[in-house]
């Protein structure tokens, strides 16, 4: 028999197995009861990363868990062993661990490894000796402490920076067969003077020498000779054409002459290995009246790729020609060539860029032919540019504008500047009935823009017209407004987007008819099938399908499950005692199809074991 039976029981006890909770398990009253007895313990526990333990009423010691590290006691609390808090591991500060024994700290392991690059061993009471480690270096004794043996007379330390003291009673014995001291020092060398034949290792001469006989210096190419005084003599080879100033592998650096530089006899190359700018450079600086001047009075190559009487060639790099800004380059000879190699931007470029007068002019005033000046590109396009507020001005004959590619945007006219442009397409002469003529005799003709396009007339505006098999106003980011009621007649509305949004608070379904079931469906298969949730006539109740139950053409629906519906009173559903038994009434038409339903009671009820808060289901 269905009736309405209780949930959620509070105030009982309960033998429960696995239990699961969302929220938080909490005694009634503080310190009133345990977790477990002494004779029925609970196994295993187990708590999640960052748990935490909390010990005392005030909980003023806690138990963290650290995620892969383990366990972290607040504070400056203890871990006390024994029966008192005097043997206890700790921490009274941070990063230090202080470990307390009344008596004795024993450590049995056989080694006691510091693993920390940078730790330090502190002695005495106050700190005042120290030992620190240095990583790859050793260890450090603080100050000016020592380290003694025997007694504190026999000690090594440092009683200043860069100085270190070994002291000792009586003798300081070195065994080692050799003893090694800093030759470099200033301390470290002997002086005076000597005549002698023969060689010196190393040899410091203080004042003026004079060496007589020849002189050679050095015994092999590692040995080097500094001059750190000026030559005040010439410096002349012994034999002609026989030495060299320097070689192919080792080169001098800068060389500084006045006067002329004069070679005679062959091909003469002058070449740089060094890899700089104005690595070769020829330079006059006198006056205005100096010229630097290339001459070939006799070649006669043509001029051509890489080639010429007299040829500039940078196979690498470029070629820089720069002169007074008041002055001319002049070129001046029979065809002028200038072919780019490089595949980039800007590979040929006049510019101007000094001042508001400046222009480029291109002129043929002899050349009669339709082509007398030529601007062609083969393979790219033609761009031509203006600055804004500057006409582009085309005039002639005809003006043909043709595109020869196969392409969106083939011909383009396009303002893209500020809000006050316009595109003017105007004949003020033509009286032609097509005077413009917009005409796309394969394609269509597409109107875009970015405000408002206005159509208007006196009569009637077809789109679609006679012929057309669709109409499509608006794309898929855009928003069409109709300003007046929308009339929408036919077998089948569809709507194709992704989110329907309605800004009416209620929407009336089956309008047309006041009995039958009504409500929406959820498409879940092909062909328009899926699972409605639906306002079941038969039944007074809303109830749902399953997957694929109902079809988009339907106009009624089998429940498979109803939906569930809360009321509330501060009442109980009945008397609970075994008294009349009130049945649901805001859904369903009898007691099988009121299962499900839920009531919560709202307050307690005299003479009842009912309170507020207690949860009852029709079943």
């Amino acid at each position: 028999m269905a009736q309405w039976r209780k949930v959620v029981v509070s105030g009982s006890t309960a033998e429960l197995n696995d239990i699961s909770a969302s929220g938080d398990i909490v005694p009634v009253t503080p310190d009133g009861g345990a977790l477990g007895t002494q004779y029925f313990e609970w196994s295993d526990a187990y708590f999640a990363d960052s748990s935490k333990l909390y010990f005392g009423d005030d909980q003023d010691t806690t138990l963290t868990h650290t995620d892969g590290s383990g366990l972290l006691l607040n504070s400056t609390n203890r871990f006390g062993f024994g029966t008192d808090f005097n043997e206890a591991i700790y921490s009274s500060t941070g990063d230090q661990l202080d470990i307390l024994a009344t008596t004795e700290l024993e450590i049995t392991t056989p080694t006691v490894a510091l693993n920390t690059d940078g730790q330090v061993l502190a002695f005495g009471v106050n700190d005042d000796v120290s030992l620190t480690h240095v990583h790859n270096i050793g260890l450090l004794l603080n100050g000016a402490m020592g380290l003694s043996f025997r007694d504190a007379t026999l000690q090594i330390s440092s009683s200043a920076d860069g100085q270190l003291d070994i002291e000792a009673d009586t003798v300081l014995q070195f065994d080692s067969p050799t003893i090694l001291y800093d030759k470099n020092d200033s301390k470290n060398h002997f002086s005076g003077s000597a005549v002698s034949s023969g060689s010196f290792g190393w040899l410091k001469v203080h004042g003026d020498a004079v060496i007589g006989g020849n002189l050679t210096l050095g015994d092999a190419t590692t040995d080097f000779v500094s001059f750190a005084a000026d030559v005040s003599s010439s410096i002349i080879p012994d034999g002609n054409d026989t030495f060299d100033l320097g070689s192919n592998s080792q080169r001098w650096n800068d060389v500084y002459i006045s006067g002329s530089i004069n070679a005679t006899g062959g091909n003469h190359t002058l070449s740089s290995t060094v890899n700089s700018a104005d690595a070769i450079k020829l330079h006059a600086d006198v006056g205005a009246n100096q010229t630097i001047q290339i001459v070939n009075d006799e070649g006669t190559t043509d001029g051509s790729d890489d080639a010429g009487a007299i040829e500039l060639s940078a196979t690498a790099g470029g070629i820089g020609l720069a002169w007074n800004d008041a002055k001319d380059l002049w070129a001046e000879g029979g065809r002028f060539v200038v072919t780019a190699n490089e595949n980039a931007a800007d590979a040929i470029k006049l510019h101007a860029d000094a001042g508001a007068s400046q222009t480029i002019t291109v002129v043929n005033d002899a050349g009669t032919s339709e082509a007398g000046i030529a601007l062609t590109s083969t393979a790219g396009g033609v761009d031509i540019d203006a600055a804004a507020g500057k006409n582009i001005d085309i005039a002639g004959g005809q003006v043909l504008v043709a595109s020869k590619t196969d392409e969106a945007n083939a011909i383009r006219l396009l303002t893209n500047q500020g809000t006050s442009e316009t595109i003017v397409v105007t004949n003020t002469q033509g009286t032609d009935a097509a005077a413009i003529d917009i005409n796309a005799t394969a394609g269509g003709i597409d109107v875009d823009a970015g405000g408002v396009i206005d159509i208007d007339a006196s009569s009637t505006i077809t789109i679609g017209g006679t012929n057309a098999t669709g109409v499509t106003v608006g794309k898929g980011d855009t928003t069409v407004t109709i300003p007046g009621s929308l009339d929408v007649n036919g077998s089948l509305t569809t709507i194709d987007t992704t989110n329907l949004r309605v800004a009416d608070r209620f929407i009336i379904l089956a309008s047309g008819s006041s009995s039958g079931d009504s409500g929406l469906i959820a498409n879940t298969g092909a062909a328009g099938i899926g699972s409605a949730l639906f306002y079941d006539d038969s039944y007074s109740r809303w109830s749902l399908t399953a997957a694929d139950d109902t079809s988009g053409s339907a106009t009624t629906a089998s429940p498979r499950q109803f939906v569930v519906s809360v009321s509330q009173s501060a009442l109980p559903p009945d008397d609970y005692e075994g008294g009349a038994i009130q049945n649901p009434s805001d859904f369903g038409t009898d007691a099988a199809s009121r299962r499900g339903m839920i009531y919560v009671q709202t307050a307690a009820h005299d003479g009842t074991r009912t309170v507020a808060g207690d949860i009852w289901i029709w079943s």
